[in-house]
């Protein structure tokens, strides 16, 4: 499993992006990906942990298997120093 914060998630639009911890990609989260793993909701700067799958549809690599923590971080970096 990758480890990762969300940088945008829209309920109403039903979709967003997470950001890996190393910064080298955003990845692309669908709402029907956060019900399958049975995660009601996710915020900015929420800290995740997920697998990647190939999108069917466009070949691109996309969010799967979500586990959302609770407490939130306001940056990947982790806490200034």
């Amino acid at each position: 499993m990758q480890t990762g914060m969300v940088r945008l998630f829209n309920m109403a639009k039903g979709c967003g992006f997470i950001q890996t911890y190393d910064r080298s990609k955003d990845l692309f989260v669908l709402a029907f990906a956060l019900e399958r793993s049975g995660v009601q909701r996710l915020g900015e700067g929420q800290k995740v942990s997920f697998d990647t799958e190939t999108d069917a549809r466009n070949g691109k690599l996309a969010v799967a298997n979500i586990q959302a923590e609770i407490s939130r971080q306001s940056s990947p970096a982790g806490p200034a120093s």
